[in-house]
Formats: C-alpha cells, sequence, structure tokens
C-alpha cells in the first residue's frame, strides 16, 4: 500500500496514477480479506457476528471521512501555496 502511494504520488502522467490507484485497490482488497478471515479464524460463532459487523463498520470509515479530507488538503494546498503539495499526503 504505501508503494503504490508513492507511485500515485510523484508520478507526472495519468496512466502512471492510474496505475497507483490500482495497486492502492488490489492493496486493500487484500488486507480487507485477510482481516475477515482472522476473523473468523480466531472467534467462535457468538462473538464471531458481532466482531465482523464491527470490522466491517469500521473499515467503511475510511470510504466515508477519505474524501472530505481529501478534498480539504487539496484547498489547503493551493492555499497555502505549498511547492509540494502531494507531501500532505504523507501527513
Amino acid at each position: 500500500l504505501a508503494s503504490s502511494l508513492v507511485l500515485s504520488t510523484v508520478s507526472e502522467g495519468f496512466c502512471v496514477q492510474l496505475l497507483g490507484r490500482l495497486c492502492t485497490g488490489a492493496g486493500a482488497g487484500m488486507l480487507f480479506n485477510s482481516a475477515m478471515a482472522m476473523v473468523m479464524e480466531r472467534y467462535q460463532e457468538p462473538l464471531r457476528s458481532e466482531y465482523l459487523g464491527t470490522s466491517l463498520g469500521l473499515g467503511t470509515v475510511g470510504n466515508l471521512v477519505g474524501p472530505p479530507l481529501a478534498g480539504y488538503a487539496f484547498t489547503l494546498s493551493g492555499e497555502l501555496d505549498f511547492p509540494c503539495p502531494e507531501g500532505l499526503a504523507f501527513l
């Protein structure tokens, strides 16, 4: 995931940024599935449903909060005139 972030932030062209985003999606998909497998393996049925629901709910928080924060970071980078606005991604 970190390498795809670096790939998409330092790229100049659209194709390389798209490749970085594809790598991010693939990595997140693998991470999500492995987390579900660990919960299924570790916990028995009474608690399993509760923990699966919690992990699914917390997993979607990034999808809900990410776009507004990215828009704010983009606006902030234009106002402060950063020489490298991609550096905000590493904060």
